[in-house]
């Protein structure tokens, strides 16, 4: 682990279509060096061909087809950076992210993790369904959190551990609950570090987490937690 290296972990499936763009922004940062780690979770599209044309910019590694989960856990366990970041494959930094949250966490050393600010931007299949959702343009859609918004500090998985891998989704969500209950809520950020990237599979999937019921399912084990550790 050294200094202020910052590994950027992303876990990438069938994602050819995005991933040039997003690793394009993480070469793009202000702040170096960078660490960057693909797993690639089994694709079956050209996204090995996208992302090994980088080279030795990055580590390349594949698996089969594990899950988002596993994937980042991989990534993680590859990483050597003092600080660790998780971007989705289809998503896009703003040039000075890593430069912003970094330094929002050495200005305060009691802080574990950061969170910046984040924009959702639809791709042009979703832009009648971007039209229902707001009457703003879409440009203009409302800042909200992202796991690719947050920086962490490394020993914050020494502590928490992995992401559960029997989450087929909503793990993000767990994994930044189990965080903020053993320190704390994150330092918050006023600034733009994120482009959330909606399309019609990100769409789908989202709208699947709410029918398969596991953010409900987070939530209670959230619950549970805090209540073995009598904070409710």
């Amino acid at each position: 682990m050294t200094g202020d290296l910052v590994s950027c972990v992303i876990p990438v499936y069938n994602g050819a279509r995005f991933v040039g763009e997003t690793l394009d922004s993480v070469f793009a940062q202000t702040h170096n060096p960078i660490e960057v780690i693909v797993i690639d979770d089994g694709s079956t599209d050209e996204t090995p061909h996208v992302v090994q044309r980088y080279g030795s910019r990055l580590k390349y590694l594949r698996q089969r087809n594990q899950g988002a989960a596993a994937a980042r856990n991989k990534g993680i366990e590859a990483a050597s950076g003092a600080y660790i970041c998780m971007l989705d494959s289809d998503d896009i930094w703003h040039p000075e992210a890593v430069a912003r949250l970094l330094a929002e966490l050495e200005d305060d050393s009691s802080k574990s993790w950061v969170v910046g600010k984040s924009l959702a931007i639809f791709s042009e299949e979703l832009k009648e369904y971007a039209a229902q959702v707001a009457n703003t343009p879409l440009t203009e859609i409302q800042f909200y959190y992202q796991l690719g918004a947050v920086l962490f500090r490394r020993d914050v998985f020494d502590r928490v551990g992995v992401i559960d891998e029997k989450l087929v989704m909503g793990e993000d969500i767990d994994l930044l609950l189990r965080i903020e209950q053993e320190f704390g809520p994150a330092g918050e950020l006023d600034a733009l570090v994120l482009l959330h990237r909606l399309h019609r599979s990100s769409l789908t999937a989202n709208l699947e987490r709410f029918a398969r019921g596991d953010l409900i399912d987070v939530v209670h084990r959230h619950r549970k937690r805090r209540q073995g550790a009598g904070q409710i």
